[in-house]
């Protein structure tokens, strides 16, 4: 026969309550994600990991490169079931991935539970009743109804799997006596959430020196301490030894530390996520192809990319000491302060599309003001408030999003469960430390920020319904889509791509004037230019408007003067306008530029057989072949000439 203790029997009845909540709330949750634009169309981040991932499960063929970044996380995916690779249109019909979000679901009941157990370790032995219970409990509760913590669980983002490896490393970190299986596992942990962000690296000091802290009260430390480094090796060793195979030398686990330390301390660096490294986050996160043509180069591999983007911050960083400090302080309040900072996800947008997440109604500001007022008076805490500060101190060397935040949610809420009671107390220096954190917790001077990230996010929401109206055919999304993105463009029109998504949403409607419209616009406001003004460029040449296409390609080329579709264009506008002589020049320039690439070669030759040189013509002919053998379009032009 089971005894249940009195103290047990209390709380059957609201364990029972907060259980079926809990329950009813995933359910709900998981049916509305799936059917929610934000469940059914991944972009940016979340493409590259199922990208990955289905390059794991064998979907798809992929030429084996070092890991950009997170290799645990696309591991994790695969074997969730969610390896079949993004479909051709992007969009999902939502049940391909319900086994990863059941995963990531687990390790958010299973960071509760933590929670839980990490608030009995730290609660102090003579508080009791109701206090005792407040500090229990308030931290799960706290913690389960913070909303985006939930909505990273239901994303293709590795957010909860870190958090639940993160807290669990704490958990054993506080424990007074370990054992060598104890110690062994807390390598594990903090190992695999190294391969999800390698910032947690930072907490191996924090665990190495809780082991020699303990030392009276665990025998052979040392022998604790050896466990530790080998779970930590036996859990990056795979990554560290494929990504160092493929470059030829040792390398760490991941190759994205240059290109975050260059976004966080970069010219462009603001505190916040910048998109500062040009290129296509999909097939070139690093921006490897911007640094081949910027230094000349045949080609940059990852390490290279790493190293160049590490030394192009580290440049800066030492030319502007002063404002890296700056950053730095800025950094470190934005983790303090009580706004939620969106990036891939955008929290309104997921609010809307997702009603169950209205109940979740427990702010960042409150966590960080009771949790501040929990760090006074109790040396328990000790632990939790270095693992918090190396955390909030490592996390400011890059660049701040509520997503990175997340990780510290775990400490907050149990230090907020500790806070509640101090306060409740009217412990003096606890109201005194609330209210400073209160003062820090107000999102100063961001309110144009604030209303910045607030259009880009719904310009992250317009590129999803685009896709959705574009693979289902659908008008209604698509003008849903063109309304998110007038909204926009209207707080944040110095973004170039927003006016770029407006404008393909208005073609695909069959508004192609309009479509001109916001492009032209978007040249008076945005920035880059380059993009619009190639995109106007196909529309003139679809339109025939040879005179606005010459403009446009001319402008193009004074900005890039070796991109080669738009030399080819302009070799064709030209022809077309009676400038043989200045349409054959610029052929020979694309030759010159890209000789690996057919065109040129045929430009050449067309233009000078249309004017009877035909040896000249076959030489040229001749000479593309040399670099491009066999091209098809070459030797028909070849065979044309008498």
């Amino acid at each position: 026969m089971i005894i249940v203790p009195e103290k047990m029997k209390s709380l059957r009845t609201p364990l029972l309550i907060a259980g079926a909540f809990v329950l009813v709330f995933w359910v709900v949750a998981l049916g509305q994600a799936e059917r929610s634009v934000f469940g059914r169309v991944p972009i940016l981040d979340e493409v590259y990991y199922l990208d990955r991932a289905a390059e794991i499960s064998g979907a798809t063929t992929g030429v084996a490169e070092p890991w950009f970044m997170s290799p645990l996380y696309p591991h994790l995916v695969a074997a969730a079931g969610a390896g079949g690779g993004v479909p051709e249109d992007r969009v999902f019909d939502g049940t391909p991935l319900r086994g990863l979000r059941l995963l990531q679901i687990c390790c958010w009941l299973g960071t509760l539970v933590l929670i839980r157990l990490l608030a009995a370790h730290v609660v102090p032995p003579s508080w009791q009743g109701r206090e005792r219970t407040a500090a229990l409990w308030l931290p799960v509760v706290l913690f389960g109804l913070y909303r985006p913590a939930a909505v990273y669980a239901m994303a293709v983002l590795l957010e909860t799997p870190l958090l639940f490896l993160a807290t669990l490393a704490l958990y054993l970190m506080v424990q007074p006596k370990w054992s060598s299986g104890r110690a062994l596992l807390l390598g594990l942990a903090l190992g695999l959430a190294v391969l999800l962000r390698g910032t947690t690296m930072l907490l191996l000091p924090v665990a190495l020196g809780t082991v020699w802290w303990q030392r009276k009260a665990n025998s052979r430390c040392w022998l604790k301490a050896a466990l530790l480094l080998l779970g930590l090796a036996l859990a990056v060793a795979p990554a560290v030894v494929h990504n160092s195979r493929l470059a030829g030398r040792l390398v760490g686990p991941a190759l994205n530390g240059g290109v975050n330390l260059y976004i966080g301390n970069g010219p462009e660096a603001n505190g916040f996520y910048v998109a500062a490294v040009p290129g296509d986050w999909r097939h070139d996160p690093a921006g490897r192809a911007f640094l081949a043509e910027r230094f000349d180069m045949p080609q940059v591999s990852l390490v290279q990319a790493d190293e160049m983007w590490a030394a192009e911050a580290r440049h800066h960083m030492g030319q502007e000491p002063g404002r890296i400090a700056g950053l730095m302080l800025r950094k470190i309040w934005l983790q303090l302060q009580g706004w939620e900072i969106d990036q891939l996800t955008s929290l309104a947008g997921w609010t809307a599309q997702v009603p169950a997440l209205k109940v979740l109604v427990t702010p960042y500001a409150l966590l960080v003001v009771l949790g501040m007022a929990g760090l006074v008076g109790n040396r328990r805490v000790a632990i939790m408030a270095a693992v918090l500060l190396v955390l909030v101190l490592g996390q400011s060397l890059f660049f701040v999003v509520s997503r990175y935040r997340l990780i510290l949610v775990p400490i907050w809420s149990v230090l907020a469960g500790l806070g509640a009671v101090q306060l409740w107390r009217r412990r003096r220096l606890a109201l005194v430390v609330a209210a400073v954190a209160l003062v820090l917790a107000v999102p100063w001077g961001l309110n144009d920020v604030r209303e910045n990230w607030a259009a880009l996010a719904q310009a992250n929401e317009a590129l999803r319904w685009a896709d959705v109206g574009r693979a289902e055919g659908s008008v209604e999304s698509l003008e849903r889509a063109e309304k998110l993105y007038r909204k926009s463009v209207v707080v944040a029109g110095s973004r170039s791509p927003s006016w770029l998504g407006l404008a393909a949403v208005l073609n695909d409607l069959g508004r192609p004037g309009e479509a001109a419209d916001a492009l032209r616009e978007g040249l008076t406001r945005a920035t880059p230019l380059i993009g619009l003004r190639k995109a106007l460029l196909a529309h003139e040449l679809a339109g025939d408007n040879l005179r606005e296409a010459l403009v446009q390609a001319r402008a193009i080329l004074q900005e890039e003067p070796e991109d080669a579709e738009t030399l080819h264009n302009l070799v064709v506008l030209l022809s077309r306008v009676g400038k043989a002589e200045e349409a054959l020049a610029h052929a020979r320039k694309l030759r010159e530029f890209h000789p690996r690439n057919f065109q040129g070669h045929l430009d050449v030759g067309v233009l000078l057989a249309r004017s009877g040189r035909h040896q000249e013509a076959k030489a040229a002919f001749y000479n593309g072949l040399q670099h491009c053998p066999d091209n098809e379009a070459l030797l028909h032009n070849l065979s044309l000439i008498p």
